[in-house]
């Protein structure tokens, strides 16, 4: 599971003149492979020692910023799928403990979306 980070990657593309500062070059499929791992954007930053603004900046630019997003694409009957299996086998869990489940089989979600879902979890 261990991967280096690229050493020879396509950076994100800025607009750069010849005055002021270079912009500090950063690779987005380690920003992409880092955020996959459930690495906060803060740290993500500070381990490509940019700030966080300026990958937020790189990211908002690149091609596909939908990629960088950290939660599931789960449609309501798949979100609503999966929670009633989980409360299938944890009947007496609450909200914390179902986002928990969630994320251990790959959910990851918003705090508004686990309390929207919450006459689901707790009956």
């Amino acid at each position: 599971m261990a991967q280096a980070l690229s050493t020879g990657c396509s950076s994100s593309s800025s607009p750069y003149s010849e005055r002021g500062r270079p912009p500090k070059e950063i690779c987005l499929d380690d920003v992409k492979y880092l955020l996959s791992l459930g690495i906060s954007r803060t740290k993500v930053a500070d381990i490509l020692g940019v700030s966080r603004q300026t990958m937020y900046n790189r990211i908002k630019g690149s091609s596909n910023p939908e990629a960088f997003n950290r939660f599931s694409d789960l449609s309501d009957t798949e979100l609503d799928s999966l929670i009633s299996s989980i409360k299938e086998t944890h009947p007496n869990d609450g909200e914390v403990m179902v986002a928990g489940h969630l994320l251990s089989r790959g959910g990851r979600l918003d705090e508004p979306t686990i309390h929207d879902k919450g006459e689901i979890i707790t009956p």
